[in-house]
């Protein structure tokens, strides 16, 4: 790809892609993995109550606490939505990259040493901060990339977000596989294994530049221009997105409350398409379809030995 050719630099493309692969793909993959051991995930649990607890747990109880794993990591993305715009503003688009990443870390340490600990606890924190992070990442790495790209590439780079999400979905599923990790005994290694995507895509974040446009909220106007320089290599082009920032800088400035955005009535109409967009996705099944356990399908007549591939194809059908 040559350099500059309708706006793409070999840079933004490697950045799009390192970010993509160590925050997105995460996201997708913790969202599937814990669907195929399912069965062997309710034993351990109720092996490990009986030990730690002397409590024997009935099946209803088993499937609430699974209910409890699988949903607690839509509970901390719940959380920590209202939480992400704050420190975007204080630490930065690319500084909340890498809080999410470790997040995502100490979450995979809880999920594979789980077992070991015997420890239903530590399974139910790593999945709730994995949930945290995904919120972090989910309102961050959209706005990270945008800002970054020029204007007209701003569509382009966001459709890494969901390829990253549906190739993490596809993964998580495959490596849950039985004759992969979903094992009796390698189970959490597969719950912990978005580590591996985080550690291989944030490796270079220190060396990837922070978003011009924060810089320049910040009143850092010469970073900036740095920040611009690496990424566009053409100094009118820059120059060009220098004022643009100046302006825009300074409409920023004027704060608008949630009253004032529900109540515009210039607001009323792309308010109504995102939600009714939200809405119908979320009312999809896609959730279900991704992430409860897989032991309601046989119901529907599919032979155990096949239904696992055939989730991913309704689970890809879904998403699109």
């Amino acid at each position: 790809m040559a350099e500059g050719k309708q706006g793409w630099t070999t840079l933004l493309m490697f950045i799009c892609v390192c970010i993509t692969v160590g925050t997105v793909i995460p996201i997708g993959y913790a969202f599937a993995v814990v669907n195929a051991p399912s069965s062997f995930i309710r034993s351990w649990i109720m092996e490990s109550a009986l030990t730690r607890y002397s409590s024997r747990l009935g099946e209803s109880q088993v499937t609430i606490m699974m209910s409890a794993v699988v949903s607690i990591f839509l509970i901390g993305g719940m959380l920590g939505a209202p939480f992400a715009p704050i420190f975007s503003a204080r630490l930065g688009r690319r500084g909340i990259l890498v809080l999410s990443g470790m997040l995502i870390l100490v979450s995979c340490i809880c999920q594979l040493f789980c077992r070991m600990a015997n420890s239903i606890e530590m399974l139910l924190l790593g999945r709730l901060i994995g949930g945290l992070a995904a919120a972090l990442i989910y309102a961050t790495q959209p706005m990270y990339l945008v800002e970054l790209a020029p204007a007209e590439l701003s569509g382009s780079v966001g459709v890494f977000t969901c390829i990253g999400i549906t190739g993490g979905i596809v993964l998580g599923q495959v490596i849950s596989f039985n004759f992969v990790l979903g094992t009796e005994k390698l189970w959490p290694y597969a719950l912990a294994g978005s580590g591996i995507f985080v550690i291989i895509g944030l490796a270079p974040i220190f060396w990837f530049p922070e978003s011009p446009r924060f810089l320049m909220s910040q009143g850092r106007r010469e970073k900036a221009r740095v920040a611009l320089m690496r990424l566009r290599r053409d100094e009118a082009r820059v120059n060009a997105e220098m004022a643009e920032f100046e302006v825009t800088s300074e409409k920023a400035g004027q704060k608008i409350t949630m009253k004032e955005v529900l109540c515009n009535s210039k607001l009323k109409m792309p308010l109504i398409i995102v939600s009714s967009f939200h809405f119908v996705q979320q009312m999809s099944g896609i959730n279900a379809s991704c992430s409860l356990p897989s032991s309601p399908l046989p119901d529907l007549v599919l032979l155990r030995g096949h239904f696992h591939p055939i989730r991913i194809h309704f689970s890809g059908v879904f998403v699109a």
